[in-house]
């Protein structure tokens, strides 16, 4: 029986350091945690990748809650000096999604516009996940329905353009 000896080598090749992220502040997120702290980096910091993956999804996250589920999101990493990088995130938001139409389903006696007038939400209006939550909140704490739930599907009037949802309350 003969005994091997297995060697495993791995160069993770020249060690990058990140010096500064930039982000465009059209959005108002340039303060946010996973940016604020790359903003003034007294020397620059080891570049891991972890770094843009975690503000990517904060980014992706943000946008989606906020109604722009089509947009895009690249960085943009520029060579400052050997090994050293700068990291500028391009964000094209895309068109907002807006409120389609209201569909209310279930048996309630209180009519359709109230409602709608309570959940806060009115066709045409744009597509904001917390506001939605806080609508579906406020129904809930009436305190007269079995349950409470908002979802929204695409409208099958505009396939092409999916920038219109439908926004359900299943009362």
């Amino acid at each position: 029986s003969h005994i091997y000896l297995l060697e495993l080598v791995i160069d993770e090749g020249k060690q990058r350091f990140l010096r500064y992220i930039q982000i465009e502040d059209k959005l108002h997120i340039k303060r946010a945690w996973p940016f604020k702290k790359y903003q003034k980096l007294k020397k620059p910091v080891p570049f891991d990748q972890q770094i843009l993956e975690e503000q990517r999804h904060w980014i992706t996250t943000f946008l989606h809650n906020n109604g722009y589920v089509h947009g895009s999101i690249t960085p943009q990493l520029t060579e400052y000096r050997d090994g050293i990088y700068d990291v500028r995130w391009q964000i094209e938001t895309g068109q907002p999604v807006t409120c389609d139409k209201v569909v209310v389903r279930g048996h309630t006696t209180m009519s359709f516009d109230k409602i709608k007038a309570i959940a806060g939400i009115k066709e045409g209006s744009a597509w904001q996940y917390d506001y939605l939550k806080q609508g579906a909140l406020r129904l809930r704490e009436l305190h007269i329905f079995d349950r409470v739930y908002v979802h929204s599907q695409p409208h099958s009037k505009h396939l092409l353009q999916l920038n219109f949802f439908r926004f359900c309350l299943l009362l």
